[in-house]
């Protein structure tokens, strides 16, 4: 378990499906995000494919946000991952999601030892680019028509990267 000043850090187990769905299937968490509604299966998988994390909020003891770690598919023969975040929407703004993501990012480069962290987001989501700025993840690029939602609203992706290096040089655990 991982912790900071206001938050425990957890690794999901399928006890936290219910929980994991009231977040993923909101307008809030998929306006950007290419994925229908999942259900306990999706989520059972994604517990046992991935390292993801459910963020909780100690001083009221319930679960706020999740955390994914997974496969990097962008690069080849690295030790790279690649993070998703998604934070319930009555629990955003107040700085949880990067407090979280810097204990998890630190674990991922010191326990895990990986290398490098990728994220990809949705160039509509300008909270989500701040919050990955505000963590010195670089900008890398983007892919035109990268996402397609099922209603068939397209989206080009921004893809980010931070280094282990640039952890230790401009975040402060």
């Amino acid at each position: 378990m991982l912790e900071t000043n206001r938050l425990m850090i957890r690794k999901m187990t399928k006890e936290d499906a219910p929980f994991v769905l009231s977040i993923l299937n909101t307008d809030y968490a998929n306006k950007y995000n290419a994925t229908e509604n999942v259900n306990e299966a999706i989520i059972w998988k994604m517990i046992e494919q991935t390292i993801s994390y459910v963020i909780i909020l100690k001083n009221i003891k319930e679960p706020i946000g999740i955390i994914g770690v997974e496969r990097d598919y962008l690069r080849y023969n690295m030790k790279s991952v690649s993070m998703t975040y998604f934070i319930h929407k009555d629990f955003s703004g107040y700085g949880y999601m990067t407090e979280a993501l810097k204990e998890v990012i630190y674990d991922i480069f010191t326990r895990l030892d990986r290398k490098i962290i990728s994220l990809r987001i949705s160039k509509e989501n300008e909270r989500s680019i701040k919050l990955a700025k505000r963590l010195s993840f670089h900008y890398d690029g983007m892919i035109r028509m990268g996402t397609r939602k099922e209603d068939g609203t397209i989206y080009d992706d921004l893809l980010y990267s931070l280094t282990k290096n640039d952890f230790e040089e401009n975040i402060e655990i």
